[in-house]
């Protein structure tokens, strides 16, 4: 009797550490919990790709290129943007040439030493509008900030600004030619006087002057437009400014 109940312990033993036993594949890689009820691998967020939780995820991006899923949606979100390879082992993405990013969701640019490579949001709101930015806030589209391009300096031009401008004047055979008059008025609908700064830009030089006309007189216009470097003479011409500074100024050029 004493034989039998110690061979029953031990066959109750030895079926314990059977069940003991059974275990998640690769141990869940250390980058997960077991479920000992089905032995599968309950893997964490970024290492969701492998039954051992062994492999991880890559950082997501726009898509450039994708199927639509529905009217007006596409270029949804995907590993590497859909423009490079993700490597499993370390979790990144190695990007397809003239592509760059954590998630290759912006194209590159080599712009020299005369020009910077900016996205296109960045264009609209550092160039192409005035200083409130008023427009910028308008781009909204998918490529906000992974279309990029060159901004050259002043005195270049090319899709890598590796390119000098010459200067530029009229044709001397041109007839009746005269100064090039720019008509610029600046006013507001509000009740509020002027206030602000005008950025105006004229062959890729700037000047900044006040948009209230009672704060930049005939004189002040006059020596601020003759000060830009791609400017020869300049006649300038003022309104009276009314009492919120709104303005007319008649700007005749010549470079």
């Amino acid at each position: 009797m004493i034989l039998l109940s110690w061979c029953s312990y031990i066959l109750l033993i030895s079926f314990i550490l059977v069940k003991v036993d059974a275990k998640c594949p690769n141990h869940c890689s250390g980058h997960g919990q077991c479920n000992w009820a089905n032995n599968t691998c309950l893997c964490n967020e970024r290492y969701k790709i492998a039954a051992d939780c062994s492999l991880k995820k890559c950082v997501s991006g726009q898509a450039w290129a994708s199927k639509a899923n529905g009217q007006n949606r596409a270029h949804q979100w995907l590993e590497c943007s859909n423009n490079g390879k993700c490597n499993r082992q370390k979790g990144r993405c190695e990007c397809f040439p003239g592509y760059e990013g954590d998630a290759c969701q912006r194209s590159t640019c080599n712009c020299g030493p005369n020009g910077r490579c900016m996205t296109i949001g960045q264009v609209y709101k550092d160039v192409f509008v005035n200083v409130d930015n008023a427009v910028a806030s308008n781009y909204s589209k998918w490529d906000r900030d992974q279309t990029t391009m060159c901004v050259c300096d002043f005195g270049y031009t090319g899709s890598a600004c590796e390119l000098r401008i010459c200067p530029k004047g009229d044709d001397p055979l041109t007839l009746f030619s005269d100064f090039r008059t720019i008509l610029m008025t600046i006013g507001t609908t509000s009740t509020e006087k002027l206030s602000g700064t005008v950025k105006f830009t004229f062959n890729g030089a700037n000047a900044y002057f006040p948009a209230n006309g009672n704060q930049f007189s005939y004189d002040q216009c006059q020596k601020k437009f003759s000060s830009l470097p791609n400017i020869e003479t300049v006649k300038c011409f003022r309104s009276i400014p009314d009492y919120w500074g709104n303005v007319q100024y008649v700007i005749k050029i010549h470079i």
